[in-house]
C-alpha cells in the first residue's frame, strides 16, 4: 500500500473586513443635524427673562400646565435653557432649568462628535454597545433628572408667585 499524504484542510478565505465608513457618516450627519438644529434654533431665540415662554417665538401656545394649574409643566423652561446655552450663558441655563441646560450641552458635545465623524469617518465617542448594555441608566437617570429640574422650576415658580 502506498503512502498516502493526510488529506488537507479545505482552505478558506475571510472576508474582507466591511468598511463602515458610510454608515458611520450617515449615523453622524443624521445626529449633527439634530443637535445643529437645536442649538440653532435656541440661537435665534432671545431667552424669556420670566424663564420660560421662549417656545412662544416659534409660534407655539403658552404653557397649558401654567394656565390651568399655576404651575410648570415637566418641560417648562427647558426651551429658555437651551437658548442660553446656544447664547454661552451657561450658568443663565442651570438656574432657568437645570434638565433643558444638560440637554442644551448634551446637544453640544454630541453635535461636535457627529461633526468629527462626518468628517473622519470615525466614531470617537461613546460605543453604542455600552449605550445598549446601559440603557436602564440613562432612560431612568434622565427621567430622575427631568423630575428633580420639574420640581426645581415649581419651587422657583412659586417663590415668583410669592414674591409679587
Amino acid at each position: 500500500m502506498p503512502f498516502e499524504a493526510p488529506p488537507q484542510p479545505a482552505v478558506t478565505t475571510a472576508a474582507p473586513p466591511r468598511n463602515h465608513t458610510l454608515t458611520v457618516r450617515l449615523w453622524c450627519g443624521f445626529t449633527f443635524f439634530v443637535c445643529a438644529a437645536m442649538l440653532t434654533i435656541g440661537r435665534f431665540l432671545t431667552p424669556s427673562a420670566e424663564g420660560l415662554g421662549t417656545h412662544q417665538q416659534l409660534g407655539m401656545l403658552p404653557c397649558g400646565s401654567m394656565k390651568a394649574f399655576g404651575i410648570p409643566c415637566p418641560t417648562c423652561g427647558c426651551t429658555t435653557a437651551v437658548s442660553h446655552v446656544a447664547h454661552f450663558n451657561f450658568v443663565s441655563a442651570f438656574l432657568t432649568q437645570p434638565f433643558g441646560a444638560v440637554l442644551g450641552l448634551f446637544a453640544g458635545a454630541a453635535g461636535a462628535l457627529a461633526l468629527f465623524g462626518l468628517i473622519s469617518g470615525k466614531w470617537i465617542g461613546p460605543s453604542m454597545f455600552w449605550f445598549q448594555w446601559h440603557w436602564k441608566k440613562w432612560v431612568f437617570g434622565g427621567l430622575g433628572l427631568l423630575a428633580l429640574g420639574w420640581g426645581y422650576k415649581i419651587v422657583l415658580v412659586l417663590m415668583a408667585g410669592t414674591a409679587k
